[in-house]
């Protein structure tokens, strides 16, 4: 009992009151750091419409891979399918549902594009 008292107290000077000093120090070298990551990725600070029509740009672009990805599986199936018409169907039902789901991220691309080039020159 009488050594766990001092490791206690020892406790709590070696972690919890340096946290307290050295806070400031520590948000200071995350945001050199982080300035450091955007100067180096050559990220531009921008305004908030064209900031939010690149990340639904990026977020169309990979639901568009996976719809292709989809069309593609959906054609390998059709036609290692061998006669079986279920295998052939499958197949068929994967082509058409993954070229309706290309045509909705297209035009919501489309879409998205227009209306942020309308937004950011209603702005300027």
């Amino acid at each position: 009992m009488k050594k766990i008292i001092p490791t206690i107290i020892l406790g709590l000077l070696l972690f919890i009151f340096p946290a307290f000093v050295s806070a400031q120090t520590a948000q200071d070298l995350a945001n050199e750091g982080l300035d450091s990551a955007a100067t180096t990725a050559t990220l531009q600070a921008g305004d908030l419409p064209t900031t939010i029509g690149a990340i639904v740009g990026v977020l169309l672009s990979v639901l568009g891979v996976v719809f292709l990805v989809i069309v593609i599986y959906g054609g390998i199936t059709w036609m290692t399918a061998g006669g079986d018409e279920k295998k052939v169907e499958k197949g068929r039902k994967m082509l058409i549902e993954g070229a309706i789901g290309m045509l909705i991220c297209v035009s919501a691309y489309s879409l998205s594009v227009y209306v942020v080039q309308k937004i950011t020159s209603s702005i300027q």
